[in-house]
C-alpha cells in the first residue's frame, strides 16, 4: 500500500511539476509580447 501511495505522489509532483513549466513558458511569452508592443508603440 505504501508503495502505491509512493506512486501515486510521484506522479502527482511529475504532473505538478510539468504544469509550472508550462504556465512559465506562457508567462514569458506573454512577457515577450507585451515587450514586443511596447517597442513598437
Amino acid at each position: 500500500m505504501a508503495f502505491y501511495d509512493f506512486l501515486v505522489s510521484k506522479a502527482l509532483k511529475n504532473q505538478y511539476g510539468y504544469l509550472l513549466k508550462i504556465k512559465a513558458q506562457s508567462l514569458q511569452a506573454i512577457e515577450l509580447t507585451n515587450n514586443h508592443t511596447q517597442t513598437i508603440l
